[in-house]
């Protein structure tokens, strides 16, 4: 092979393609090198004199993560479906408001055991108080 195109290893990155200093990236698998292996065959058009960042990385030494993908430590995740998420909120406002419920009918019941007669007015002050 050989030539004058000369570019960082698996697991570091360079800032530009004049320099001959090589970084050590924070997470090896974040840097590909300077040619990526598409299919077990390296691509040499993607030829990059800094380095390649892997799926869902970008910036200097990879450390950055793409829209769509977040950080937890070193490593860039991808996002999950926003669905869920809502799905999450219902769940805990269903959760919460019966906790809710559940509190002003305990401290409603008098230490006979008998409820006292003007829940209705009780529910709407917490609920005012609240909001």
């Amino acid at each position: 092979m050989g030539g004058f195109q000369i570019g960082p290893r698996r697991g570091y990155w360079r800032q530009n393609d004049t320099t001959v200093n090589f970084l050590k990236c924070k997470n090896p698998a974040a840097c590909t090198g300077t040619v990526l292996t598409i299919d077990g065959k390296r691509d040499i058009k993607t030829y990059n004199a800094t380095g390649n960042c892997a799926l869902g990385y970008y910036g200097a030494m990879c450390a950055g993560c793409i829209p769509g993908y977040f950080k937890t430590g070193e490593d860039c995740r991808e996002c999950p479906d926003s669905s869920m998420d809502i799905l999450r909120i219902i769940g805990m406002t269903f959760c919460a408001g019966g906790f809710v419920i559940m509190l002003v009918k305990g401290t409603m019941v008098s230490k006979t055991g008998k409820q006292s007669k003007n829940t209705h007015s009780v529910f709407i002050k917490i609920f005012m108080n609240h909001m």
